[in-house]
C-alpha cells in the first residue's frame, strides 16, 4: 500500500505559505495543490471586499471551507490554504464592513484572553 502524504500550511496572508509550499513541492516531488480561494469566491458569487452582514460573511467562509475540503485530491499533495485558515479567519477577524446591526446574529461577549 502506497503512503499518501497530505500537508496543508496555515498562516496569515503574506506569511510565505505559498512560497514554502511550492519550494517543498519542487524539492520533494510531492505535487503542489493550488487551493484557489479567489476562484472559489468567484464561482460562488462572493466579493470578500463587499459590505455584508455577519450571516453573509459566515456563509462565504463556510462555502470556502467546504469547497476546500471537498477539492483536495486523493493522492499526496502540499497546499497553502486549509479549512483551519478559514475557520481561524472567521473566528478571529470580522472586517469592519460587517455590520452587527444588519445581522440576525446576537454575538456573545468574548471572555478575556480570547
Amino acid at each position: 500500500m502506497k503512503t499518501i502524504f497530505k500537508l496543508g500550511l496555515s498562516g496569515a496572508q503574506g506569511s510565505g505559505k505559498t512560497t514554502l509550499a511550492k519550494a517543498f513541492s519542487e524539492r520533494t516531488g510531492i505535487p503542489y495543490f493550488d487551493a484557489d480561494v479567489r476562484g472559489i469566491l468567484k464561482r460562488n458569487g462572493f466579493d470578500c471586499r463587499a459590505d455584508m452582514s455577519l450571516p453573509e460573511y459566515i456563509d462565504m467562509q463556510e462555502t470556502v471551507c467546504r469547497e476546500l475540503f471537498n477539492s483536495y485530491p486523493d493522492h499526496s499533495f502540499i497546499t497553502d490554504r486549509t479549512p483551519v485558515d478559514v475557520i481561524s479567519y472567521t473566528l478571529a477577524y470580522i472586517p469592519p464592513t460587517i455590520s452587527l446591526a444588519k445581522s440576525a446574529v446576537n454575538p456573545r461577549p468574548m471572555r478575556a484572553g480570547i
